[in-house]
């Protein structure tokens, strides 16, 4: 089992903040400012959609060089298990099986 390192700051809200910068339209560029003001170098991701959501933050924090982990068991796709399943596998290829957890 897996246990989350109590020093790590944990940001799984800033899921909703990448996703939808409409939510705070003023400055969407405040978000990697943000996480790199406050020395954030890993962020656990979980909710829905898997093959949507998850995976395309998963993308943008990877290319940001912020380590995305991803909690599967608190994941899931409203298209069903199998397409959850393929979202970790493609996740798994892209960003490494480390980061799937």
């Amino acid at each position: 089992m897996y246990v989350i390192n109590p020093n790590i700051t944990l940001c799984i809200t800033l899921l909703l903040l990448f996703l939808w910068p409409n939510i705070i339209p003023k400055n969407p560029d405040w978000r990697p400012a943000y996480i790199s003001k406050n020395s954030i170098d890993e962020i656990y991701l979980c909710g829905f959609d898997t093959d949507g959501c998850i995976l395309k933050t998963a993308f943008d924090l990877f290319e940001n060089n912020i380590k995305a982990y991803i909690l599967q068991d608190y994941c899931m796709s409203s298209g069903g298990e199998k397409y959850h399943y393929e979202a970790i596998d493609i996740l798994k290829r892209s960003i490494g099986e480390k980061f799937i957890i």
